[in-house]
């Protein structure tokens, strides 16, 4: 069995040494954001909204908010540590695979639906194509997309000034 690390307490600390006037950046910012967690927090609209009607929401919130960013998510397609602690969290059961199309309802809850790998890759992919629509770069991990988040706002840093938005400590500590 694995050990859980105290990953809020160590960001706290991380977060606690760094200046407290420190300022947003200045000028053309490029936001590079974990669509992982984008997904996980972002509410589903009620009522059996159509696939395509979650995606427009998400993309009207991502540009709205951060412009042209550029949209790392995770890939469900090979196993990952990621699987395994979500594996020992209580309530594992997982939706049946859904084959669905940008027109038709949504009919089970997001949390159900996307609980399922193949359901959430499917979604994922659809969610891209909408992404790119509306000017937003995307890149798809194998796995878990932590490196691939860091890697991709560090090497942004050398373009513009840039803003890495998500809410996994791994990405703070990567940083660091």
């Amino acid at each position: 069995m694995l050990v859980k690390p105290q990953k809020p307490a160590l960001a706290d600390a991380i977060w606690a040494k760094l200046p407290s006037d420190a300022t947003g950046p200045k000028g053309e910012v490029q936001y590079v954001l974990d669509g992982g967690a984008l997904l996980r927090w972002m509410p589903w609209s009620r009522g059996f909204p159509k696939y395509r009607e979650i995606c427009v929401m998400y993309c009207q919130y991502l540009t709205g908010k951060y412009g042209a960013a550029v949209v790392i998510l995770d890939g469900y397609k090979q196993s990952s540590i990621t699987d395994i602690t979500h594996r020992g969290q209580p309530g594992g059961k997982a939706a049946p695979s859904v084959t669905f199309s940008d027109d038709m309802k949504l009919t089970l809850k997001k949390d159900h639906f996307l609980s399922n790998s193949s359901n959430k890759q499917s979604f994922i992919n659809m969610l891209s194509r909408y992404h790119q629509k509306v000017g937003c770069e995307t890149h798809h991990s194998q796995a878990d997309a932590d490196l691939l988040i860091v890697q991709t706002a560090v090497e942004s840093v050398g373009r513009a000034s840039t803003v890495l938005v998500g809410d996994d400590t791994d990405l703070l500590i990567s940083l660091c």
